[in-house]
């Protein structure tokens, strides 16, 4: 993906939508994109996440099938939560994600606080 496609995919994805554009196209250019094939594991339980994910195309859920927010890692990277259960990209669609990493994400949360506070009255991942 190029950065201009991950500043349009993020800026269409709550809480990312509250950005500006120039903190967008910031953000577009230290994410990374992945892509996991139906029936992928996206994340193994019991163990904490090092970035974030964002859901950008198809659908993620946990092992009992409940789908799954589409930003995940924000609870385990600010309190050390593990994952509960495994995460499976859909076994329909896949899963499209931009991933930003454990450093990137605590100078976005700095200098961005309208994102972190988006990011906070998201609903959190069930168990």
């Amino acid at each position: 993906m190029t950065p201009v496609e991950k500043l349009f995919a993020l800026e269409v994805t709550p809480p990312f939508d509250r950005l500006r554009e120039d903190e967008l196209a910031l953000i577009a250019e230290i994410a990374s994109a992945r892509i996991y094939e139906p029936g992928d594991i996206v994340h193994h339980e019991h163990t904490a996440f090092n970035r974030i994910h964002i859901l950008i195309k198809g659908a993620w859920m946990d092992d009992a099938g409940r789908p799954l927010p589409p930003v995940l890692g924000v609870e385990s990277l600010l309190l050390g939560r593990v994952a509960q259960s495994r995460i499976v990209a859909a076994p329909d669609t896949g899963a499209q994600c931009l991933l930003i990493e454990r450093n990137h994400f605590f100078t976005i949360a700095l200098e961005c606080p309208e994102l972190m506070l988006g990011l906070l009255e998201a609903p959190a991942p069930r168990s």
